[in-house]
């Protein structure tokens, strides 16, 4: 079964498409470990990009963009045991180009770096895929709660994210005194 893309997608794909490799139309993310979460964070990480990540996008016949599940797609995620000191350079060159290709491909690409103090998470994602809210802080909290559950034997409970809860969960900040100082904040600090 496939889905169409939605507007911004399609800009999104076509930009990445006229312009490919351009570190633009993907988002780059580092999170540091303990060195003793690496197994849990290679499970984590197998698991979220099983769960949440499988979207591909393909062209039909008639030439359109569409995107699909793909349920059976391998999860792209290599591990290297590197010095401290190579950390900077190796992930600099990693995330220079992440992507070989947009189609039929996974639009996410990680990759989990063991030097001699701790584990280091890095990876790419289409932006047609994720938005930074979503990579930056809904992926990895769901990581966490994934190593966690690992560690302590527990069993992950998939989160189903609501867009509507979302909605509702802004109306109520945007009208409490929290959002209210929020806004203060800002505009004394123009």
């Amino acid at each position: 079964m496939s889905f169409k893309l939605s507007s911004c997608q399609k800009m999104l794909l076509f930009s990445e498409v006229n312009n490919p490799n351009n570190d633009s139309f993907y988002l780059k993310f580092r999170k540091y470990y303990e060195l003793g979460d690496f197994e849990y964070l290679k499970s984590a990480i197998e698991t979220i990009s099983k769960t949440y990540l499988n979207l591909q996008i393909s062209k039909n016949a008639n030439g359109d963009f569409e995107q699909y599940y793909a349920a059976d797609a391998r999860v792209n995620l290599e591990c290297f045991e590197i010095s401290q000191d190579e950390t900077e350079s190796f992930i600099e060159n990693y995330l220079d180009n992440p992507f070989e290709d947009v189609f039929d491909s996974p639009l996410y690409s990680w990759a989990i770096l063991k030097t001699e103090s701790n584990a280091i998470l890095i990876g790419a994602v289409q932006h047609v895929l994720l938005d930074g809210t979503s990579l930056f802080t809904l992926i990895p909290q769901e990581i966490d709660t994934i190593v966690n559950c690992l560690k302590n034997n527990t069993e992950y409970q998939k989160k189903d994210y609501s867009y509507e809860e979302y909605v509702n969960s802004e109306i109520k900040y945007l009208q409490s005194v929290e959002a209210e100082d929020d806004k203060q904040y800002w505009l004394n600090s123009l």
